[in-house]
């Protein structure tokens, strides 16, 4: 998949899934083994590479592509 940067037409809805996302996490224990912590259709890989891929793009201002 490639990720585009985060602009400012669509940054409320990051921050809203990324509001979703911290108030999930809020309490959970860190663990060296974790597994399902995000919890969503995607999945935790789905999720990991969605934050890795937006903030990357974001940071370098340039798509970025993650299979």
């Amino acid at each position: 998949m490639t990720y585009e940067p985060i602009t400012e037409e669509n940054k409320g809805d990051w921050i809203a899934w990324l509001e979703e996302h911290a108030a999930h996490l809020t309490g959970k224990k860190q663990e060296p083994i974790t597994r399902d912590l995000l919890n969503t259709e995607e999945g935790d890989l789905g999720t990991i590479k969605d934050l890795v891929g937006n903030l990357l793009a974001t940071l370098k201002n340039q798509p970025v592509t993650i299979f």
